[in-house]
Formats: structure tokens, C-alpha cells, sequence
């Protein structure tokens, strides 16, 4: 007798507060759910019907488990050091509608309390701006009044103090509801090309594909022109060192360095994708020249102080350039546990920060192109990809686009 197809999204449905509880905050549930069931389906020796899942959904619902109280305002003595906090405002890019800051360096280091002074001048950024210009939602509320509310009560630095509003950051539902949430994500939202037909209709070869050996079958033929078909060429290159690593078990070792990493899983799928571009990328701890110009643009000749040294621009793993000007970045840990402290340090503060930064250089440059101008963000930890993407979508609030996190087979 024929065995009944297995429903995926039956099983969610009806199964979905256990998906929840067993899932945390940065899985890819996406990626992660339709490999186990593909994986238990093979096991008991069944099929799986077509069916879809709002795996969005269920992510929010698991966002939500992190309940983080609402910030108060709190008291704070900093130790008596001197502040090194940057107004932005008297040096942005600005054009008739749009103003655009870099991002702000604090006194206090992101482990640090904010000193009195941070406190200061984080206030005078958000009393600067221009209340007849500011982002209003058709509920009413005010995107950069509420950014504020959070700015003005943080202890330590975040990156709302630098005009960054993150769709993923938990605590934006203590001051955005679901659906102005959705309506901050959809306003303006960047022209991303689709993906390129002659590209969708070579990965449809692999559909059904589960096992590296039918995998490699396709893959093996035919080979694409570096020049005629660049792309197919990469995502095909893309695929052949996938399955050189997992043949040769390369990824089962616990041992990889953070450059290894980026040369072996990182370099096929994000470098080389840029190299009959004319991107120019480079990697091993580059120095961010946007993050150093943010750093140094208070800095001037000497009179009742001594001339301060010149900042070294934040280091990063990878640097994605044109000419003099910076448009991404990577950044690469070794470890493969979620949510650690490294990952949500550059996933959320580092990585945004930097791209702000360089955000704020090429519209400086670009005043006239604020709207139709976006840079991106690469953070890999251990095997997964997610990719950050920042733009303007209003006058002075710069937003976080968030895609994954990807998972690469292991």
C-alpha cells in the first residue's frame, strides 16, 4: 500500500509551539526545518509533498520569546576621562531632502557604561533634528521620536545613538508596533534586481538532487566562460568547491581558523562573485577608510590641546571597493554556535556601524542619490552567511535589511 506523502505544513501547523520553543533567536529556520524533515523523510522512506510555510512568521514568534524590558532612562557617572563622542550633524552629507550622518564614536567602549558627556552629545543629535522633515508612519508615530526614546535610555552604546534602525533587533517591539514594523520595511524599499533567468533555470537542474554524488553529476557538465557567462560561471565554480570540501571533509575538522574560513568557503561564494566586476575586494583585516574619516573628522590643529593622533579606521575581514570609495564589507568568525557574544557583537553593532559609515562617505560624493544608493554587509559565523544591506528610506534614519542567515552544507 502507498504510503501518504508527508505534509510539511500540516506538521508545522499543528506542531508549530514545539518548532518555536525548539528554535532560537538566529536559526534559519528556513533552511534548517526543511533539511531535518528532508533528512527524516529519507530515513523512513517517504515523500514529501509541495507545500509552503510562512517561515517568517514563525521567526517573529520566536523574536518574541526574547522579552527585553523597556529602557529607562538611568543615572550614569562615568569615570572622569575625556569624551571623544562626534557630532555628526554640523559635518553631514546633505542635499534638499535628506541629511545623512556618520555613524558616533563614544568615549566609553561598547562594554563600557556611556559617560555623561556620550550622554550629552547623543541627546544634542536627536534635539538637532528637523521636526518638520522627520519620519512620520500613517499611524502617527514619529520613527526617529522612538528611536530616540531607545537612545536616550540605553546604558551602553547602540547603534539607534548613529541613526541605525535595525528591522531585527528584538527590542523594536517595545517601540514599534507589527504592522508600522512592516510599513518601516516596505517604505521605499531598495530596486534589487531579480535573479537572472539563465541563473534560476541552471539551479532548477539540481531540484530534487539530495546526495553528493547526484549533485556532482550535474555539476560536473557543462563548464561556463569566465567572460561570455560570468555568473553561471560563479555559481557553478560556487557549487564544484562546495562539493570539493565536503568530498574531502574539510568542514569536519573543529579546528579552522577565521582565514580559513574566508578563503576556502567564504572566498568562492562573496569574493569571487565580484571579479569580473569592477569591485576590487580585499581581505585579511583591511582598515576601513570610511570608519577612519568618521573617527578623525572632529580632529584639527592643535591650539589649547596637543594635536590628537589620527585614527586607524576599524579593521575588517573583507573590503569591497571602487576607485576611493567603499561599498561592503565582511566580517568572519571561526565558531559555529549561534548567538554568541562575537556574532551579536558584529552582526548587530560592529558591521552596521561600518557600513553606516561608508553609507555616509559615498553619499557625501552622491548627495542627489541618497534614495537609489545602498551598501551591504557580509558576517559570517562558522558555516552560516548573513547578508545586512543599508539605506536611506526618509530623511535622517538609515535602515538594516536583514537576509538570512544562510546555512552552507557540511
Amino acid at each position: 500500500m502507498a504510503t501518504t506523502p508527508f505534509n510539511k505544513a500540516k506538521f508545522v501547523d499543528s506542531h508549530r509551539q514545539f518548532i518555536i520553543n525548539s528554535s532560537k533567536v538566529n536559526d534559519a529556520l528556513g533552511t534548517i526545518w526543511p533539511l531535518r524533515f528532508g533528512n527524516a523523510a529519507r530515513c523512513l522512506k517517504i515523500d514529501i509533498s509541495s507545500s509552503k510555510v510562512d517561515w517568517r512568521k514563525i521567526a517573529e514568534e520566536v523574536l518574541k520569546k526574547r522579552q527585553v524590558p523597556e529602557y529607562t532612562k538611568p543615572t550614569v557617572i562615568g569615570k572622569k576621562r575625556s569624551s571623544r563622542i562626534i557630532d555628526k550633524l554640523s559635518t553631514s552629507s546633505t542635499s534638499s531632502s535628506v541629511t545623512i550622518t556618520g555613524s558616533i564614536s563614544v568615549a566609553s567602549s561598547s562594554e563600557s557604561s556611556l559617560l555623561i558627556e556620550d550622554r550629552q552629545a547623543i541627546e544634542k543629535v536627536y534635539a538637532d533634528l528637523d521636526d518638520e522633515t522627520l519620519w512620520t508612519l500613517s499611524t502617527g508615530t514619529i520613527v526617529e521620536k522612538q528611536m530616540e526614546r531607545l537612545a536616550v535610555g540605553c546604558s551602553y552604546e547602540h547603534p539607534c545613538h548613529s541613526l541605525i534602525l535595525d528591522l531585527d533587533d528584538s527590542i523594536r517591539f517595545n517601540y514599534f508596533t507589527e504592522s508600522e514594523i512592516n510599513e518601516i520595511r516596505e517604505y521605499n524599499t531598495p530596486n534589487l534586481p531579480a535573479l537572472p533567468k539563465n541563473i534560476s533555470d541552471y539551479l532548477k537542474k539540481y531540484k530534487g538532487k539530495h546526495s553528493t554524488e547526484e549533485i556532482f553529476e550535474v555539476a560536473h557538465h557543462p563548464f561556463f566562460h569566465p567572460r561570455k557567462d560570468a555568473d553561471l560561471h560563479w555559481v557553478h565554480q560556487a557549487i564544484l568547491r562546495g562539493l570539493d570540501l565536503i568530498f574531502y571533509e574539510y568542514l569536519k575538522s573543529s579546528d579552522h581558523t577565521e582565514g580559513d574560513i574566508m578563503r576556502r568557503v567564504c572566498g568562492t561564494l562573496v569574493e569571487e562573485c565580484f571579479d569580473e566586476s569592477n569591485f576590487i575586494v580585499r581581505s585579511d583585516e583591511k582598515s576601513c577608510e570610511s570608519s577612519s574619516e568618521s573617527k578623525n573628522i572632529c580632529r584639527s590643529l592643535p591650539s589649547s590641546d596637543p594635536l590628537a593622533r589620527k585614527a586607524t579606521g576599524t579593521k575588517v575581514d573583507m573590503l569591497i571597493k571602487y576607485l576611493s570609495e567603499e561599498y561592503g564589507c565582511a566580517e568572519a568568525s571561526r565558531k559555529r554556535e549561534t548567538s554568541t557574544t562575537k556574532e551579536l557583537k558584529e552582526s548587530m553593532f560592529k558591521c552596521p556601524k561600518i557600513i553606516k559609515d561608508m553609507f555616509y562617505k559615498v553619499t557625501k560624493s552622491n548627495p542627489t542619490k541618497v534614495h537609489d544608493l545602498l551598501v551591504v554587509g557580509f558576517v559570517i559565523t562558522g558555516l552560516r552567511l548573513t547578508i545586512l544591506t543599508l539605506d536611506c528610506p526618509a530623511r535622517y534614519a538609515c535602515r538594516i535589511y536583514r537576509f538570512g542567515p544562510l546555512q552552507y552544507p557540511d
